[in-house]
């Protein structure tokens, strides 16, 4: 399987994350084959890397910005470190409570 197979097939299930480890099994390649694969992704702007081995699928929407919004990739980023995390910052900060007043 080719490497934007794997990211299409990922993307046509809605998921966003992945790990190289993940997609080294998934593509039946080597690592170093497969790191070199994710590294080309990753200068084209296709994906991003926000932690060593943690990847993050960018949609054409989010490309110029590098990064998925944070409440769509921290959950599983948390759940890939098995590290406990509270949202609550993450969340308010996206919402807007000013009753139609600018802030």
């Amino acid at each position: 399987m080719l490497i934007a197979h794997y990211i299409d097939s990922l993307l046509a299930q809605g998921i966003y994350c992945f790990t190289g480890l993940e997609a080294v099994e998934t593509l039946g390649s080597g690592v170093v084959a497969t790191r070199a694969a994710l590294r080309r992704l990753r200068h084209r702007g296709a994906i991003a890397m926000p932690f060593r081995g943690f990847y993050v699928i960018l949609t054409p929407e989010y490309r110029k910005l590098g990064c998925l919004p944070a409440n769509q990739f921290i959950p599983a980023l948390m759940e890939h470190l098995a590290a406990p995390y509270y949202a609550a910052l993450l969340t308010a900060a996206g919402q807007n409570h000013c009753d139609g007043v600018p802030c």
